[in-house]
């Protein structure tokens, strides 16, 4: 999981103009809650 933050951290910086900071917290909140997700999800079909 440590791997996939790091890549959303890396497309959140690349999808916002280098560092206005906010847009890259609202980026990175909106890609956190994906992942998230997608964790939830691969837990509920490993079980």
């Amino acid at each position: 999981v440590a791997n996939e933050l790091e890549s959303v951290l890396e497309r959140a910086m690349r999808r916002t103009n280098k560092f206005k900071i906010s847009d890259f917290f609202t980026e990175f909140s909106n890609l956190y809650q994906q992942l998230c997700l997608i964790v939830c999800v691969r837990d509920s079909i490993n079980r």
